[in-house]
């Protein structure tokens, strides 16, 4: 079996034959506004830059939210760019027998910005607050991330290779973006060692 089959196999066995009632419901909810699930984590990091007794400080929780979220909106405008020079067809623009459960636009489907930009603010995220947040934040995380990702499959308009090609590509976003990150910080260090 080629990558290509195999893509679409997977394709129909998430969008199909993994069906059911609830995740009818879940699913499309979660490729339109899953963004939102987000809105606890945001509103936990702002809580802690306000605690006495928290490792940090309110400049230190913006800070934590902006990066991630500059992250993302250089993931988007890159990825849609990415999808011109791919130019890959969605799947419900070409297979037969897709189950849509949301309108199918003519866009190009790889990658999927959806998983990009999930992935991209998720990875910034996780960067920042790893050593002091409690790891069921960062399962959290990174489930909100993949259920949004794999919800478009579910929803019929992309292929699992888009997702995963999302998820790559806005991870390498979301360090590159951390680097430049602690690169400005190093040289700000450097040039002014008080």
């Amino acid at each position: 079996m080629s990558i290509l089959e195999l893509d679409k196999s997977l394709f129909f066995f998430i969008n199909k034959t993994s069906a059911n009632f609830l995740f009818d419901i879940i699913m499309p909810a979660l490729s339109a506004k899953g963004y939102l699930l987000y809105l606890p984590y945001v509103l936990y990091i702002f809580f802690l830059g306000y605690k006495k007794t928290s490792p940090l400080n309110l400049r230190a929780s913006i800070l934590i939210i902006f990066i991630p979220f500059i992250s993302f909106l250089i993931t988007d405008w890159s990825a849609t760019q990415m999808k011109y020079i791919i130019a890959r067809q969605r799947p419900c623009n070409l297979l037969e027998d897709v189950r849509l459960l949301v309108s199918c636009t003519k866009s190009f489907s790889m990658p999927s910005n959806h998983a990009a930009n999930v992935f991209s603010f998720t990875m910034a995220s996780i960067y920042f607050v790893r050593k002091f947040i409690h790891k069921a934040w960062i399962f959290y995380l990174l489930g909100v991330a993949s259920f949004i990702a794999l919800s478009r499959v579910y929803v019929g308009v992309h292929y699992p290779s888009d997702i995963l090609g999302g998820a790559i590509f806005g991870s390498f976003i979301a360090m590159s973006a951390v680097g430049l990150y602690r690169l400005f910080c190093t040289k700000v260090k450097k040039s002014n060692p008080y």
